[in-house]
Parts: C-alpha cells; structure tokens; sequence
C-alpha cells in the first residue's frame, strides 16, 4: 500500500516538472517566436501583445525587455532640402527634417568655392 503511495508520488511529480504552460521559463508557449523576445521589428512585436509604450515614437518593450521603436517613413520625402545650385554655400545646418542638406566643395562645386 505505501509502495504504491510513493509510485503514484513520484510519478506525480515528475509530471509536474515537465514542461509546464504555467513554467515562467515557457513564456513563448503563446508565442509566434521561437525565441522569446526575438523580433524584427516594432509592429512584430506588437502582434505579439506585448507592451506599448505611448511615448513618440512608440515603443514595444518584449518579454525579454528588449525595446522596438516604431518608425514611419515617408514616400518621397528627403530629411534635408538639397539646395544646391543656390549660390549659399550650406556648411553649417540644422539636423532636421527640411532643413538644407551640408554642402561642401566636394559636394557642391557649384556654391562652395
């Protein structure tokens, strides 16, 4: 009678130490990654529920505490206005979008002599 106790115990508990859906170490049994944590990119791990910053731009922090930054990029806009040819020669600029891109003599010969 106690042997069967301690049968039915011990493979009980071994059972129990498999991998478990409740085991902290298993928390990509829901997951679409392999690994977790492991992303591409922010919208990949968005799908995937993780936290979302409100914060500009956003930000999917992983499982793993591994931050995503969401970025958009436009069609057809450049980050600085090429003004070469303008007679200016543009060595010094501001560093955002819209302002004129930095012209040098090797860049252009045309304003900076």
């Amino acid at each position: 009678m106690i042997r069967n106790i301690i049968i039915t115990f011990l493979l009980l508990t071994s059972c129990s130490l498999a991998d478990s859906p409740f085991d902290p170490k298993n928390d990509n049994i829901n997951s679409s990654k392999s690994v977790v944590g492991e992303y591409k990119d922010f919208n990949e791990c968005a799908k995937d529920g993780n936290i979302i910053l409100k914060s500009f731009p956003p930000k999917c922090i992983s499982k793993s505490g591994k931050e995503y930054v969401h970025t958009v990029k436009r069609k057809n806009q450049s980050a600085c206005k090429n003004l070469c040819g303008d007679g200016i020669c543009q060595e010094i600029v501001c560093m955002a979008i819209g302002c004129p891109c930095p012209e040098s003599k090797t860049i252009c010969p045309a304003d900076c002599k």
